[in-house]
């Protein structure tokens, strides 16, 4: 046996590596929806986005809350950002008080993709639940979290 396929076995057997195949499938899968399905093209950090300074209306929403909200880099968060503001669907608009602080909010076309984002959304949903019953869905919650909790990442 060669040494890389001792190495894949074992490492096919690692939660880490089952988790982050299932991420990209996951993610390449609703990117490819939303390309399908959605006039103004979002990935899916982009339709979280939306839907969070949506969620969020009447509130002064910066780039810095949507970090926080997703447990995401600045680099992720501000492209995503940049797209949505030259797509026209983000608008920025500069503190008052603080020069350096903008606050998000949605344009009219925003507020549409994010309610074209949502019908994507709950369809792609569909299809990565499909077969789980509550049971499983209630186990999958808790390694995950079990799995966050033990890297340190975001709690729910």
């Amino acid at each position: 046996m060669f040494e890389t396929e001792l190495v894949m076995r074992n490492t096919e057997k690692d939660i880490g590596y089952q988790l982050r195949l299932t991420n990209n499938a996951v993610k390449n899968f609703v990117d490819g929806e939303c390309q399908k399905k959605l006039t103004k093209h979002l990935t899916g950090i982009q339709g979280l986005t939306l839907g969070y300074i949506y969620n969020h209306k009447g509130e002064q929403v910066t780039s810095q809350d949507v970090m926080k909200a997703f447990d995401l880099k600045k680099a992720a968060v501000s492209e995503a950002l940049c797209n949505l503001v030259s797509k026209g669907l983000v608008s920025m608009n500069v503190s008052k008080d603080d020069r350096r602080k903008k606050y998000l909010s949605l344009t009219e076309t925003g507020e549409k993709a994010h309610l074209d984002f949502m019908v994507v959304r709950d369809s792609t949903r569909e299809v990565i639940e499909n077969g789980l019953d509550d049971k499983e869905r209630e186990v999958f919650k808790t390694i995950c979290e079990k799995v966050r909790k033990n890297v340190g990442g975001k709690d729910d």
